[in-house]
């Protein structure tokens, strides 16, 4: 069996490299969540983010303190975002980016992916920009008023 071209786990899948419409020939193994990568977009990874966070996150009340089966210690993860980060083979930086982009702009989402005009990290930078001219002006309100 082929291993995935991406992260070495067994290949369920082959990819073509340039789309086989538009001519490609060149395939590459890939495990399923590699190939769901390929084509998912940017929206449905947050999506799967945030099922997983409200799975395997910690709930209010719930106790910290018990060492059972669903415990991070125990399947060797510092926190719930580095699980996820390792199920969906994608690193925690892009979790907190596409957190920050859909709390400050979700609407951006749809500029996102492949056929959108933005990457991930000009949507992120563009969104931290918003956030601290907001914060300017609301500095500057303050001073104002007093």
């Amino acid at each position: 069996m082929d291993k995935c071209f991406e992260c070495g786990d067994p290949a369920q899948a082959n990819h073509y490299v340039v789309p086989k419409i538009l001519g490609g020939t060149k395939e590459v193994p890939l495990c399923n969540l590699c190939h769901g990568k390929v084509h998912r977009t940017p929206i449905q990874l947050l999506n799967e983010i945030l099922l997983l966070e409200d799975l395997w996150g910690k709930k209010q009340g719930e106790r910290t303190d018990i060492d059972d089966e669903t415990s991070l210690k125990k399947h060797g993860f510092k926190s719930t975002r580095d699980r996820i980060a390792k199920t969906l083979k994608i690193s925690p930086a892009t979790i907190s980016k596409l957190k920050f982009i859909n709390k400050v702009e979700p609407e951006i989402f749809k500029e996102l992916g492949h056929n959108g005009s933005l990457t991930m990290s000009a949507a992120f930078s563009q969104c931290k920009m918003r956030e601290n001219q907001k914060r300017i002006i609301q500095d500057s309100k303050s001073t104002l008023d007093k």
